[in-house]
């Protein structure tokens, strides 16, 4: 294998939309978003688990709590997986979207041990939904850029 350092690297064409996307650097605006709701979704979490949600005024929403789910972790899994520039393990395995799936599922059973939250299955399919169409949504954009559409 010839010695090549990473400048070289990054002057190589990319070959396929997995490369092509490890290569390059995920867009200003993607890593200012993600810091911002980074920062969002702890204080919603914060909140949720001390009981200072909104709820009187969310539940004129009907289904506030499902479509919330949805949003609230559609985001960053889209932002996440933009951010990690759509790297795979093996191909075959998302690692930003597996890691906050993983998250989600955590974070929604110790629900059952707060006084403030409910475990709810309903909940939880409807994060892992939001999870789902991120990481479509982030992977169909990462490679329409790679494919130069």
């Amino acid at each position: 294998m010839p010695n090549t350092n990473s400048h070289e690297l990054a002057q190589r064409p990319a070959t396929d939309a997995v490369s092509a996307s490890i290569s390059a650097r995920p867009p200003a605006v993607i890593v200012l978003l993600s810091v911002l709701y980074c920062t969002f979704f702890l204080v919603m979490l914060a909140a949720a688990y001390t009981g200072d949600l909104p709820v009187a005024e969310l539940s004129k929403i009907n289904n506030f709590d499902k479509i919330g789910h949805v949003i609230l972790y559609f985001i960053p899994t889209y932002l996440g997986h933009r951010l990690c520039r759509g790297k795979h393990v093996r191909r075959a395995i998302p690692v930003f979207p597996s890691l906050f799936a993983l998250f989600t599922i955590a974070e929604e059973l110790v629900q059952g041990l707060s006084p403030n939250r409910t475990l709810d299955a309903g909940d939880m399919v409807c994060s892992l939904v939001g999870v789902a169409m991120g990481y479509w949504l982030a992977q169909r954009q990462l490679k329409r850029s790679v494919d130069g559409r």
